[in-house]
Formats: C-alpha cells, structure tokens, sequence
C-alpha cells in the first residue's frame, strides 16, 4: 500500500531546507536539484511543489504570514484588558520567532543577496494584522487601559522593534537581541493609561 504523503509537511521540509541550501550556496547558486538533494527527495517531487527557486521563497514569506491575523483575531487571545492583549501578541510573536531563529537567520543570509523591497512585501503580508493591532489599541484607548496615542505609529513601532529583534537574533543570537525585547516590553509597559 502507498505511503500517504502529508503535502503541507513536504512543503515546508522543501523551504526549510531550500533556506539551508540559499544560505549556503547562495540564492541564484542554488538549483531545484541540489535543494531535492538536501531533501532527500528527487527533484521531480520538488518540481510537484515549485516550479523554481522564487517560488519556494514566496512560499515561504505567505507561509509565515497568512496565518497571524486568524490566529490573534480567534477568541483565545481575546482580553478584556486590550494593553494585556497587544501584550500577549507581541510576546507571542517573540517566542514564534525565537523558536525559527535557524529559519530567520537563513532567511535574513537569502535577502542580503536579493535585491528585492522586502519591507514593502511583509507590510503588504501583515496589513491585516497591522489593523487588528489598530482597532485593539483604539479599544485600549476608549476603555482607558491606554493612553491617548496614534494607534498606527504606535503599531509602526511595534513592528520595528519586533524586526529589529528578529534581525538581531539572526545575526548575533537570542542573548543579543534580548535588549531590544526588553525594549518592546518597556514600550509596550510605558502605553498603560
């Protein structure tokens, strides 16, 4: 009987390991077959899930970003306090990232390489959860809980330094990029009405 084959699984062991090998060899160095080598798959079956390198690397920016608004719009994360809330999230987004470090660390090698307006892209990919953190902080503002601000500079911020820790991370470690979550915590303490 053939073996079941989990699709979303394959395509994720193909990004990150297509990462590795971008990392390694360089983003236009690298072939779909190297990247099947690195797999353990042939490079047909890589060929199944994407038609070439880009794709794979767009796969992966959707990948990590489709899903955060649903996640933090479900009522799990739902707090009656918002700054308790905003809180949560961006706590939440911290430990996500520091459980990829390898992943982002590959990810920050590949975009050195690349001459593409990355900032641009995430923007666009997040915008949906830019404005949820919008609408929580106004809901924190009439409530009381924070103070009057510009809720999108305040989301502006939010997203800097929450890159800023990730780009630290990847590029000197968890015990580096420590200070800018101290930072973000600090930002997100000083927001209490």
């Amino acid at each position: 009987m053939p073996k079941k084959v989990d699709h979303e699984k394959r395509k994720d062991l193909i990004f990150t390991k297509a990462l590795e090998v971008f990392a390694t060899t360089g983003f236009h160095n690298t072939s779909l077959s190297l990247i099947a080598l690195k797999c353990g798959l042939s490079r047909t079956s890589v060929y199944e899930y994407f038609k070439d390198q880009s794709e794979i690397f767009s796969y992966g920016i959707i990948k990590t970003t489709e899903n955060m608004f649903e996640k933090y719009t479900s009522s799990k994360w739902e707090k009656e306090n918002k700054l308790e809330q905003l809180t949560q999230v961006c706590n939440d987004v911290i430990n996500v990232a520091s459980s990829h470090e390898k992943e982002i660390s590959n990810f920050v090698k590949v975009l050195d390489e690349l001459e593409i307006d990355i900032d641009s892209i995430i923007h666009r990919r997040t915008a949906r959860l830019r404005l949820f953190l919008c609408r929580t902080i106004r809901s924190g503002i009439n409530n009381n809980q924070i103070k009057k601000i510009n809720a999108e500079d305040c989301v502006d911020k939010i997203f800097n330094l929450i890159e800023s820790f990730c780009f630290q991370m990847s590029l000197v470690g968890k015990k580096n990029a420590a200070l800018t979550k101290e930072l973000l915590d600090m930002y997100l303490e000083s927001l209490k009405a």
